[in-house]
């Protein structure tokens, strides 16, 4: 505890969700050309944008603080393609508008959450280990360790931009630019749009939370000499159960099917009780 407070301390003006300089997660300057603000169904996911029907939450929307920053970390993580707010300053934007540039990172995934006996089991099965990440860890460091967002596109489809650098860097990925507008206490509005462009290809070193699969189309249209590989993404018309042997190495190769995953890492623990709701043999329910 006395490392993580420590660390927490060096850092807490990163974690500030209306710092002046760096909120939380968010790009200070983020502002629109007719200087607007939006409501909160464009952060929160179970209120469609537009067409709130079935939806639990009526009226003007609000949220606390606490909730706020999680919707902003989900925000990050899975928002969909669209189009978004023009942002002053986003080289990107035309006729005020941000242009579709891909859903965020973990939208891609077919996600997959190893339980352990306790939580700490549960937090070691999935992160990477260190000898198969094979990460720097001077350059892969999250969002809140470098320099301040701003609204300029930094990924690899940008002049000077980057790829992510490890896992740190890729689970902490800004895939857009949000801006939390507070009033009374409460978040009551929001400017969100586009941040750091994030495609799927080959990032199976970094991202163990989901299966991978080989892509020849994908070989075929970026004219690769290597095989790309591409996040196997769950089939919402076959049963979990149907698709587990994409998890297990043992059952790939013996069907003679070539995938890459992390799950050898796991099943060889013996730790391991459970895998997206599929409880494994020799363990109680």
């Amino acid at each position: 505890m006395d490392t993580i407070e420590a660390y927490l301390a060096k850092h807490q003006d990163r974690f500030d969700l209306f710092h002046p300089e760096t909120p939380f997660l968010q790009t200070a300057e983020l502002r629109t050309a007719k200087d607007e603000t939006f409501p909160l169904d464009r952060l929160i996911a179970d209120v469609p944008n537009g067409v709130p029907f079935f939806a639990t939450r009526r009226g003007e929307l609000s949220l606390t603080y606490a909730e706020a920053a999680r919707w902003l970390v989900h925000a990050h993580a899975y928002d969909p393609s669209g189009i978004k707010s023009g942002a002053i300053g986003d080289e990107r934007v035309k006729n005020g508008k941000g242009y579709p540039i891909g859903i965020a990172w973990s939208g891609w995934l077919g996600g997959v959450l190893v339980e352990g006996k306790t939580l700490r089991e549960t937090l070691l099965l999935n992160l990477l280990a260190a000898d198969v990440a094979k990460r720097d860890p001077e350059a892969d460091v999250p969002v809140w360790e470098r320099k301040p967002l701003t609204v300029r596109d930094e990924s690899g489809y940008a002049e000077q931009g980057r790829e992510p650098a490890g896992p740190v860097d890729l689970y902490t990925w800004p895939s857009r630019r949000i801006r939390l507008v507070a009033d009374g206490g409460r978040v009551t509005r929001v400017i969100l749009a586009n941040g750091n462009r994030l495609q799927p290809q080959n990032r199976e070193r970094f991202e163990p939370h989901t299966a991978w699969r080989r892509s020849t189309n994908q070989e075929k249209q970026l004219k690769s000499a290597v095989p790309v590989y591409m996040p196997r993404a769950h089939d919402p018309d076959r049963a979990i159960w149907r698709g587990l042997e994409s998890l297990l190495p043992a059952a790939a190769v013996q069907q003679g099917k070539a995938r890459r995953n992390g799950s050898h890492r796991v099943c060889s623990t013996g730790s391991a009780t459970s895998a997206c709701g599929w409880r494994f043999p020799g363990t109680s329910r």
